[in-house]
């Protein structure tokens, strides 16, 4: 679990349902290669609407 209060919650909500979904392992991938991602964040951070 994260160390900062304000995540934990939402941390023990995606650990949930990554659970319930059988989820086994985590992958990261950094943003130089996920352009996509990156994209949708910075238009969420610019215009301050999530993009989901």
């Amino acid at each position: 679990p994260p160390r900062v209060d304000h995540l934990v919650r939402l941390y023990w909500q995606c650990r949930t349902l990554a659970d319930e979904c059988g989820v086994i392992t985590w992958t990261h991938h950094y943003r130089s290669f996920n352009k996509t991602a990156d994209a949708l964040a910075k238009l969420a951070m610019d215009t301050k609407v999530s993009r989901q």
